[in-house]
């Protein structure tokens, strides 16, 4: 009986270590150390598989006005509402302070679709120190790019999120190259 039980704490440390060691303590999503390995395994041959690039717009100016909370409080918002909308896919994954990688597997001619219930949330969305909440998202699926490694896949999302966070920062008039 105490080998079984011994056996069952050793058990629940390594699960323990799991944890810790994927999951990003701040928001509850899996983390970059998670992300590279899903990225290691990951089936990318199909068409259906879709890569999706997230960032959260403003967070700099929300730490700077209202203080590391609020942006914490607007991290974790996103981080609820991307998980919210693209884990039925697949996973996401919080990979830097304000980035965010969802994999997927999705019909392609569903991104649009996906896109716009991710904007719905995103403007439902209400925090207790910020009002509101801005999230660039790009995609890239592996049968619009069929050769694609799946290293030019993230890059293709990326750049495309990018393209759509600086439309962002140009329509509301905001010069991110201030300091």
């Amino acid at each position: 009986r105490y080998v079984e039980f011994s056996q069952l704490l050793a058990d629940d440390k390594i699960q323990e270590q799991r944890i810790l060691i994927t999951v990003d303590p701040l928001t509850g999503i899996l983390n970059r150390y998670a992300y590279e390995k899903a990225l290691s395994r990951v089936h990318s041959d199909k068409e259906d598989f879709v890569v999706f690039s997230i960032d959260i717009n403003g967070l700099k100016r929300t730490n700077d006005s209202k203080g590391h909370q609020a942006g914490d409080e607007l991290i974790c918002g996103a981080a609820n509402v991307i998980s919210g909308v693209f884990n039925r896919y697949g996973s996401s994954y919080r990979t830097g302070g304000d980035e965010f990688i969802a994999l997927s597997n999705v019909d392609p001619e569903k991104i649009p679709e996906i896109l716009a219930e991710l904007e719905r949330r995103v403007k439902a969305w209400r925090g207790k120190e910020v009002e509101e909440m801005s999230l660039s998202a790009g995609a890239a699926s592996r049968k619009e790019f069929p050769d694609a490694t799946i290293d030019e896949l993230v890059a293709t999302a990326d750049q495309r999120m990018y393209k759509i966070k600086s439309e962002y920062y140009i329509a509301h008039g905001i010069d991110r190259r201030r300091r």
